[in-house]
């Protein structure tokens, strides 16, 4: 709710922005800030995803004590003598291992979220005045549809794959052990930790999807003014932040299935779009060098 409420608030100032230049702004700077807006939304949905990623590699860590515990009972086993090695020790008892695979995962992120940042580069020099350089219309328009796309396949690859954490696994094996020793007010609560998990994931994913049919929506309607930048008005500018607006209040409530549905829809028609299969075929570098150079 709080993220959702964050994102009106936003659209509304930078509506605000476009309102008090006057009623015949620049054109090029309420597209300018229109941009802005699908960047700031395309971030939130992509950072949405990085934390579900970073719970996803998270394993729950076991005290000292189990550690001995469990490493004590392993060597006193028949043939277990050479089973607790440094490296496994390490493994259970070093955090470097797990601080370099954060930094590894922060780094892919920080991939992803070039194409968003590239965005923000190619209207850095944005020129003065009411007309926006082709070159930055078309480079402009490359860099949304390639943002927006990459949304959308980013979003259905993890829907069709869910980031459930790993210790779940863990979590799942006690409940097992549990069970099987016929444990069962232990297992109980096991279970009810495991099911209040699943829930807390299931909410977590259901805001990243809301968050990036959001941002896709916008991303479509940028990309498409971008592609009749020469006759479109200031007030047809404005329209696309008013309709996000709206868009983000029908979104309050809504079943996560339709939300699906609806990215599914959009996943078809830009395969089955000659237009869109251009943009999938450009290469991400490309993209990121055709903003470096206007």
């Amino acid at each position: 709710m709080k993220v959702f409420v964050k994102i009106v608030l936003t659209g509304i100032v930078l509506v605000w922005v476009v309102l008090m230049s006057g009623c015949t702004p620049e054109k090029a700077q309420a597209l300018l800030t229109t941009i802005k807006s699908f960047e700031s939304k395309s971030i939130q949905a992509i950072n949405s995803y990085e934390q579900l990623f970073k719970e996803y590699r998270t394993l729950k860590k076991k005290s000292k004590e189990e550690i001995f515990t469990q490493t004590s009972q392993a060597i006193l086993m028949p043939g277990g003598a050479n089973s607790v090695t440094v490296e496994r020790l390490a493994e259970k008892l070093s955090s470097i291992k797990e601080k370099n695979q954060l930094a590894d995962l922060q780094k892919e992120f920080y991939e992803i979220k070039s194409v968003y940042s590239a965005i923000r580069s190619a209207y850095a020099s944005l020129p003065q005045g009411s007309m926006l350089g082709a070159q930055y219309v078309s480079c402009g328009q490359n860099i949304v549809a390639k943002a927006t796309n990459q949304l959308v396949n980013f979003a259905m690859n993890i829907n069709d794959s869910p980031l459930y954490p790993m210790a779940l696994k863990e979590e799942v094996a006690k409940y097992r052990a549990l069970v099987k020793a016929k444990k069962e007010n232990e297992s109980k609560i096991v279970f009810n930790e495991i099911a209040v998990a699943f829930s807390q994931y299931d909410e977590k994913h259901e805001d990243a999807l809301k968050l990036t049919l959001i941002a896709v929506e916008e991303g479509r309607r940028v990309h498409d003014l971008l592609a009749d930048y020469n006759t479109i008005t200031v007030s047809q500018i404005i329209s696309v932040l008013n309709f996000s607006f709206s868009f983000i209040n029908s979104l309050e409530g809504i079943d996560v299935s339709d939300v699906i549905t609806e990215m599914e829809t959009i996943q078809k028609e830009m395969d089955a779009s000659e237009e869109w299969k251009r943009i999938k075929e450009i290469p991400l570098t490309e993209v990121v060098k055709c903003a470096l150079e206007t």
